[in-house]
């Protein structure tokens, strides 16, 4: 079982300070250790950034102003991918190799060793011929995923060799020493049969880390240890483990694997022109400290007075740039980003979309989705092309709706004259219905889309009976609820506001809270619809109701309203 790694984050102002030591491009996103990979270790640098409650923006992959388990997904996908595989529908990083054999990566570390088989019989270990070390078990084949010499790792789908910890590990090609330098896990070179080893005879060089006692490892003559560190404008990142970086540390030079966190004597308190910010309770950020040309901050007092002022109000940003609201900051305007060939024209991230109304770099929710034929995406679902717009109409015979993004088809039906009326053909209208929070929009009517429009406030008929606001009993119903009391059951309430009704115990359950009078019609909440009979100041209501069966097929069922009043 490898170790997980714990990391600790702390920031500091003032006598208590956080040092940097060099300017950090931005790199590849997520690459939160800077050695231009993805791996493992950025993994659990990030972790640490969540598990502390960190909101540097080099942790906020998604842009959406936290440092949270949603860019840690992200991050997971990018570094899965990175390895050679992905992600499936439990969160594991996977591959399945042709013959069927699946192999995951529960570190993230690229050994592919938890490793389940396609249903295949044996007899014996020479008819389990997968990609990966097996054996033949109760006569099934199994991955048995460990090995005591470099044969038992011939059926890894790569040349591959038995490691010290009993695991087949993949051999990398190379044709000198620079290709092997990418590698993490020591200092390696190119070995006289083609591929990357170890090299335990030559010393550690500036900025080289490694993980362990030190008196077991060899840093070059005039380096020494010291503690593996990151920093980001102002924060460090510790790992909790033994991890050393080697380097010169105190001879007055901010060098390679050095900065304040694990060098303050070379590298200062931070980097000039750094700037610390501290974080509303909104999101947005405001200006804290700013590091000096001595490398040491110069923090203002209570920086949280500044939360809730407009970041952008005394900002002048340059031509080409915009102000980012969430931090003040003039960056550059994502819409102005057609340059000459050859130059670099990318502003926004892969999974970002620019604004074209700010000029910002937005969240693209349209990122890795993909549609099929005839169909686009829109703020992250698939739409059909040239869709149609709120208030726009179609006929149809089939199930499929051609509305643009967040609507949906609902009935032409419209009110005339109390009743509900529409055109004799299959015909449809493109609304917001029931995605609004009850705002009866454009193309809705109580007719198609009561939820929205058969509300107190919604409630637009004209003309309307009066005296329907009283007591009634509940004589029948041939409505389902699960708790029916026995019938008749009353009094229940009633209320009328103009032609806006209000319905309370056993009719608000069948009927829904609310109704809405359009001559002696009555329109409610959950779809019904009744008609209003008057005798001198006694009323009725007979409803009929929509109702799923056990089948799913939509039936009516009808309820029965008595004042009994004589």
């Amino acid at each position: 079982m490898k170790k997980v790694l714990t990391v600790v984050f702390m920031a500091a102002v003032g006598l208590l300070w956080i040092p940097a030591c060099s300017e950090y491009a931005k790199g590849i996103v997520g690459d939160l250790n800077g050695d231009g990979h993805l791996s493992q270790q950025d993994i659990q640098l990030l972790e640490g950034m969540i598990n502390t409650g960190s909101d540097n923006e080099k942790g906020d992959l998604n842009d959406d102003g936290q440092v949270d388990n949603q860019d840690l997904d992200a991050l997971k996908d990018k570094v899965c991918e990175a390895n050679g595989a992905g992600r499936n529908d439990q969160g594991e990083c996977c591959f399945t190799s042709d013959d069927g054999t699946v192999c995951c990566d529960a570190e993230y570390d690229g050994d592919f060793e938890d490793c389940t088989p396609p249903n295949v019989e044996c007899q014996a270990d020479s008819d389990c011929d997968l990609n990966c070390p097996a054996a033949c078990v109760n006569g099934k084949c199994k991955c048995i995923g460990t090995c005591d010499s470099d044969d038992d790792c011939f059926p890894l789908n790569c040349p591959a060799f038995c490691n010290d910890q009993g695991r087949c590990e993949c051999k990398v090609f190379c044709e000198d020493d620079e290709d092997c330098a990418f590698i993490s896990k020591c200092r390696s070179v190119c070995g006289d049969d083609g591929y990357c080893v170890c090299d335990d005879t030559a010393c550690l060089g500036q900025g080289d880390d490694f993980m362990g006692e030190p008196e077991n490892h060899n840093c070059c003559p005039g380096l020494q240890p010291i503690e593996y560190a990151e920093y980001w404008s102002g924060e460090c990142a510790y790992v909790d483990c033994l991890c050393f970086v080697c380097a010169a540390c105190g001879n007055n030079a901010c060098e390679e694997g050095e900065n304040p966190c694990n060098c303050p004597e070379d590298c200062g308190q931070c980097v000039p022109g750094d700037v610390r910010y501290h974080r509303c309770d909104d999101g947005t950020k405001v200006f804290w400290c700013e590091c000096l040309d001595d490398a040491t901050w110069e923090c203002i007092n209570s920086p949280e007075s500044q939360c809730g002022q407009d970041l952008c109000a005394n900002v002048s940003c340059d031509t080409g740039y915009v102000c980012d609201p969430k931090s003040g900051d003039c960056v550059i305007d994502c819409r102005l980003a057609n340059c000459e060939p050859g130059q670099n024209c990318i502003v926004c991230a892969d999974d970002e979309m620019c604004d074209l109304d700010t000029g910002l770099c937005v969240p693209n929710p349209c990122y890795q989705v993909t549609c099929p034929d005839g169909q686009h995406c829109e703020d992250g679902a698939c739409v059909p092309d040239n869709c149609i717009e709120e208030g726009g109409k179609f006929e149809s015979f089939q199930n499929e709706n051609p509305c643009c993004a967040g609507l949906v088809p609902v009935p032409d039906h419209f009110p005339e004259n109390g009743s509900c009326v529409g055109p004799n053909c299959p015909c449809f209208v493109c609304t917001k219905c029931g995605t609004d929070e009850g705002v009866c929009s454009l193309g809705e009517n109580r007719c198609n889309c009561p939820q929205d429009c058969v509300t107190a406030h919604n409630c637009t008929a004209d003309e309307c009976i009066g005296g329907v606001g009283h007591d009634y009993w509940v004589v029948d119903s041939t409505c389902p609820l699960e708790h029916m009391p026995e019938l008749p059951s009353g009094p229940h309430s009633v209320t009328q506001d103009g032609c806006s009704l209000g319905f309370e115990g056993l009719i608000a359950e069948l009927v829904g809270t609310q109704g809405c009078i359009d001559h002696d019609i009555v329109y409610t909440l959950k779809g019904c619809q009744g008609h209003v009979s008057a005798a001198g100041v006694s009323r009725t209501i007979y409803f009929s109701c929509p109702w799923n069966n056990s089948n799913d097929s939509q039936q009516t069922c009808t309820i029965f309203l008595d004042d009994w009043i004589d």
